[in-house]
């Protein structure tokens, strides 16, 4: 079970007055934080928190201070005793760099980077001053990642998959240090992903693109608002065969919102399926690629993933300064893992009772004191499904290991919010907390194979 929590986030823009060469404009802010993950987008945000993208596309527009009413946990950029950097909506569509929103934060924020250990641009290790969001089991993960609102790092391993969030459904992306209310993990920071809705985008967009290596990718996005109710939808799409030999990508992704607001109301429900399958992501032995530069070590290596989720957010106006947010949600994962790898097995020693049957290789192993030789060869014959002892031939033995993820996660979070003044002075003070639970099951097999020449590892009929 997780601790309580909480989020922030913002950025300003501002219009330096160059002397002599033009006139100074004085700009009320434009962006604010949230400081509890309650107040980041989903629906709970003021309309404060879009005004980046208005303010960017006529700088020389003012903002009357206080024309926006700020809410929950938000505050003014200048108020926030941290860093924070944010990627506005314009950034994101400026950037046609990639298709991975991913590496459009690494672009346009300041100590960002990524790395590419799975072998894959889809998949990367986001790392941010030295701490870590990655999607590899048993990674360090220092980095605690939000979207709309709710904790993405899955129950087995804190791992973050950011494959599976759609790029062009992002409205903006917020990343804070020095909040511990984000929760675990959170010690190098916190990002959160804020998310369209039909009352942030508007309109029917469809792309489609190709290249090399048969790549193929395209979305569908719409957005509408209809009285008091919005509706914003996307989907998107990716095939790629790989530049190596069998190392395809494909992801797919589907994400929808309903929305409805009132004078002092706003209610979201939100829905998100995507999956992705991954081939020989595994590095190739520096041999292999003289002869050829496409080629492979073991195969199969394959990687499914597969996320599907479900989230209210709410928020109300109580009175002129109160007031109350929370969201619910139930987030299910499944990762399975196929890999072919090389086998570990040789003819059974002659010094035991199994000669000319397969065993495992023992020379990592110490035999005891007073223990025989016989005794302690006899510990490593491999036996097959039937319980028989599998008959040694003089091929390369190979094993497919496979490994599967499930996990599932839901919970909730409530916030209040008063903004009375205190002997005059300007006030915030807010109280809530959040509950998140998870189940989860991991279970991993081993069946013995033989290596064919197209290094391709087909299965027998023993299973460890």
């Amino acid at each position: 079970m997780r601790a309580l929590r909480g989020s922030l986030i913002a950025s300003v823009a501002l219009l330096p007055g160059i002397a002599q060469a033009q006139q100074s404009v004085t700009l009320g802010e434009i962006s604010v934080v949230s400081t509890s993950p309650v107040g980041a987008g989903g629906g709970n945000s003021s309309p404060a928190l879009n005004l980046d993208t208005a303010a960017q596309s006529a700088l020389t527009v003012p903002v009357a201070p206080g024309s926006v009413r700020l809410r929950g946990s938000e505050q003014p950029l200048n108020k926030i005793p941290s860093t924070v950097e944010t990627v506005t909506t314009r950034q994101i569509e400026v950037d046609r760099g990639t298709d991975n929103i991913v590496a459009t934060f690494a672009r346009e924020t300041p100590g960002v980077s990524l790395s590419d250990s799975q072998g894959n641009s889809n998949r990367p290790d986001l790392n941010y001053r030295g701490f870590t969001a990655s999607p590899v089991q048993g990674v360090s993960q220092g980095l605690a990642v939000y979207q709309n609102g709710v904790r993405i790092n899955e129950a087995f391993g804190d791992v973050v998959n950011f494959d599976l969030i759609p790029p062009q459904a992002v409205q903006r992306i917020d990343v804070v240090t020095g909040n511990p209310v984000f929760g675990l993990n959170a010690i190098g920071g916190a990002i959160n992903f804020q998310m369209k809705n039909g009352f942030t985008w508007q309109g029917t967009e469809i792309s489609a693109w190709g290249g090399s290596d048969a790549r193929t990718a395209g979305y569908f996005e719409y957005g509408k608002i209809s009285g008091p109710w919005s509706f914003y939808f996307t989907g998107d799409g990716l095939n790629d065969r790989g530049w190596r030999y069998e190392n395809p990508s494909t992801i797919g992704r589907l994400y929808a919102d309903l929305g409805y607001r009132s004078q002092d109301s706003e209610f979201h429900l939100i829905g998100l399926a995507a999956r992705s399958f991954y081939g020989a992501a595994a590095a190739t032995p520096v041999d292999f690629t003289h002869v050829d530069p496409r080629a492979i070590f073991t195969n199969p290596q394959t990687q499914t993933t597969q996320v599907s989720s479900i989230q209210l957010t709410g928020r109300v106006d109580i009175s002129p300064t109160w007031d109350l947010a929370g969201n619910a949600y139930y987030r299910r994962f499944s990762e399975r893992y196929n890999d072919g790898n090389q086998g570990n097995f040789e003819n059974c020693s002659s010094r035991g009772s199994f000669r000319g049957f397969l065993c495992y290789q023992n020379d990592a192993f110490l035999q005891q004191p007073g223990q025989s030789a016989r005794a302690y060869n006899n510990q490593f014959p491999i036996v097959g499904l039937n319980g028989q002892t599998i008959p040694f031939r003089n091929v390369p033995y190979g094993t497919i290991d496979t490994t599967k993820t499930e996990s599932e996660a839901y919970g909730g979070s409530l916030q209040a919010a008063n903004r009375d003044k205190i002997f005059g002075l300007p006030n915030t003070f807010v109280v809530g907390g959040s509950v998140d639970a998870s189940t989860f099951s991991f279970k991993s097999s081993s069946t013995l194979g033989v290596i064919n020449p197209d290094v391709i590892t087909h299965p027998g009929n023993c299973r460890v």
